[in-house]
C-alpha cells in the first residue's frame, strides 16, 4: 500500500458505494471493508481497481474480494463481461413492473398481455423472493421459483472456463510408422536408432586436453605447529598425496583405468559395454602413447579425466541425436510421420500445475482453465494472449506449461521437447498452435528447428492442425493463418 494511504482513503475514492461499514482486527493484524451492493460485480471490480492504484498488485487484490451474501453463488468477479442467457416465463399471472424493486426491473421485462416475464440477467434469491412476493397464486409462485433454478443453473454455467465445464481438449501428436506400429515420436525414438561411441574420435581436442592438465585452483589448508611455526598445503598436492598412497597399495594398469572409467560412465546405457571399451581404451591409450602421459599422473588425475569424457560423450550424443533426429524425420529414408485424432494429447480439466498466474487474468474470456498460468501481465507475449483471446474463430485457448510432459503438449526435438506458448482450439474444429518469439530470436538455430518441426506437424495433419511462429510482434500473421484455408 502506498505511504500514507489508509484503508479509509481508499474507499473513499471508490464512488456510489451504498453502504460501506469498516471492521478492524487487531489480534488478526488486518482491516475488513464490508460492501453492501446491488450490483455486486461493478463494485467489486472499483474496489480491485483502487487496490491496484494503491500499491497492490491485481491477483492480490482480486483475492481480496469476497462474496459474504450466504445465498449467493460464488460467481467470478469479472462476470458482468458475458452476456446472461435470456428466459421467457409464461405465468398464470404477472406483477405491476412497477411494484418491482428497481434492481429486479432491470433484470426483467414484463409483458402483461402475453403473461410473460422474459429473464434478462441473473437471478438472486433475494430478486427472486421479492418477485414471489408480488405474485397471488401458488401455482404461479411455484413455477416462477423452478425456471428461475433453471435460468440460475444456466447462468452460473456461463461464468464457468471451458476445464470446469469438462470440455474435452485434444491436440493430435505427432506419431512415426517403424513398420506396422505407430509410435509417438519422443526421446525413446531417438534413443531406439542407437548410435556407437567407437564410430566417433576418441581423442582429446586440445581444449579437452589443457582441461585435464589443468591443476586445481590453488586452495589449501594452514596449520600451526605447537611451536608455532606456519605451514600449509594447496589442494592438488595433498590430492597428489593421496592418490600416490592409493597407487602405492594397489598399482594400476592400463586396463584397470579404462575398466574405472567404464563403470564411472554406467549411465550410458544406450552403448554397449564393447563399444565403450573400444572408445575408452583409444582415448586412453591415446594419452599414453602419443600424449606421453604417464600411467601414474593418469591415475592420479582419473577424477579430473573422468569429468573431461563424460563431458566428451555428452557432445557425441547430442551431435548423434541430431543425426538421428533428421534421418528420422526429414531423412530419404524418414520414417512416415502422422498427425491424427486418433492419437492426441489431452489437457487435464482437473490439473493445471502453473509454478504462478497472469496477474491481469480477470480480461480474458476464452481461457481453457480459470487464470493463465506462467504468463505475465504485460509485454509482448501478454499482448498476443490478448490477441488471441479477442479472435472470432477462437474458441478457447491454453498458455502452455514449460516442461510440464503430462499436462502440456509437447513436441520432440533434437535435444528436449518444444512446449509452444499458446495452444488453441478453433471454432471449426481446427487447432492452433502459436510460439511466440521476439524477432531478435526469431532467426536463432532453435527457432529454425521449433519452427521446421511444427511445419512438419502441420503438413502431415491434413489441415487439422495450423502452427504459426510471427516474427516478432507481427501478429496479425496469426489472423492471416487462420482464414487461409
Amino acid at each position: 500500500m502506498k505511504s500514507g494511504t489508509s484503508v479509509e482513503q481508499i474507499l473513499g475514492r471508490i464512488l456510489r458505494l451504498p453502504y460501506c461499514k469498516l471492521r478492524e482486527d487487531d489480534n488478526l493484524n488486518k482491516a475488513y471493508a464490508f460492501v453492501t451492493s446491488n450490483k455486486f460485480a461493478e463494485t467489486a471490480k472499483s474496489l480491485i481497481d483502487a487496490l491496484v492504484d494503491n500499491g497492490f498488485n491485481h491477483q492480490e487484490a482480486s483475492e481480496f474480494i469476497k462474496v459474504h451474501q450466504p445465498n449467493l453463488p460464488d460467481l467470478s468477479l469479472d462476470m458482468g463481461r458475458y452476456q446472461a442467457i435470456q428466459r421467457i416465463i409464461q405465468l398464470p399471472e404477472v406483477p405491476n413492473p412497477k411494484d418491482l424493486p428497481e434492481s429486479l426491473r432491470e433484470k426483467v421485462s414484463i409483458d402483461a398481455t402475453q403473461r410473460t416475464v422474459t429473464l434478462k440477467q441473473y437471478i438472486t434469491p433475494d430478486e427472486e423472493e421479492a418477485f414471489k412476493q408480488r405474485l397471488v397464486m401458488a401455482d404461479a409462485q411455484g413455477h416462477f421459483s423452478s425456471e428461475v433454478a433453471k435460468h440460475r443453473d444456466e447462468s452460473i454455467e456461463i461464468f464457468k472456463c471451458p476445464s470446469e465445464r469438462k470440455e474435452f481438449f485434444e491436440v493430435p501428436q505427432l506419431y512415426v510408422q517403424d513398420d506396422d506400429l505407430f509410435e509417438s515420436f519422443e526421446e525413446q525414438t531417438l534413443l531406439d536408432y542407437g548410435w556407437e561411441i567407437s564410430n566417433f574420435d576418441a581423442k582429446l581436442t586440445q581444449a579437452e586436453f589443457e582441461a585435464f592438465m589443468e591443476e586445481e585452483s590453488r586452495q589449501g589448508e594452514i596449520n600451526v605447529s605447537d611451536d608455532g611455526r606456519l605451514s600449509h598445503k594447496f589442494i592438488s598436492e595433498l590430492n597428489r598425496e593421496m592418490m600416490l598412497i592409493d597407487i602405492e597399495d594397489e598399482p594400476w594398469t592400463e586396463g584397470e583405468v579404462v575398466y574405472w572409467l567404464d563403470r564411472e560412465l554406467a549411465h550410458y546405457f544406450e552403448l554397449t559395454p564393447q563399444d565403450k571399451e573400444i572408445f575408452l581404451n583409444a582415448l586412453v591409450g591415446n594419452l599414453l602413447d602419443d600424449r606421453n602421459i604417464h600411467l601414474t599422473q593418469l591415475v592420479r588425475k582419473r577424477f579430473k579425466l573422468r569429468k573431461v569424457v563424460d563431458n566428451k560423450i555428452k557432445e557425441y550424443k547430442k551431435e548423434a541425436r541430431s543425426f538421428a533426429y533428421q534421418e528420422l524425420l526429414f531423412g530419404d529414408d524418414a520414417l512416415e510421420a502422422s498427425v491424427s485424432t486418433d492419437n492426441s494429447f489431452k489437457f487435464n480439466p482437473d490439473q493445471y500445475p502453473a509454478r504462478y498466474f497472469c496477474e491481469n487474468s480477470s480480461i480474458f474470456q476464452k481461457h481453457y482453465y480459470p487464470r493463465p498460468g506462467e504468463l505475465s501481465g504485460s509485454g509482448e507475449e501478454f499482448e498476443c494472449a490478448c490477441f488471441l483471446d479477442s479472435l472470432d474463430e477462437v474458441e478457447y485457448w491454453v498458455r502452455n506449461l514449460e516442461r510440464q510432459p503430462l499436462f502440456s503438449f509437447w513436441l520432440q526435438t533434437a535435444t528436449d521437447k518444444f512446449y509452444p506458448d499458446f495452444v488453441c482450439k478453433l471454432k471449426d474444429g481446427r487447432i492452433l498452435v502459436v510460439e511466440y518469439k521476439g524477432s531478435h530470436l526469431w532467426s536463432n538455430d532453435d527457432s529454425k528447428e521449433k519452427r521446421r518441426l511444427g511445419e512438419l506437424w502441420e503438413a502431415k495433419s491434413n489441415g487439422q492442425c495450423l502452427f504459426i511462429m510471427p516474427e516478432g510482434f507481427k501478429i496479425e500473421v496469426i489472423r492471416e493463418k487462420i482464414r487461409c484455408r
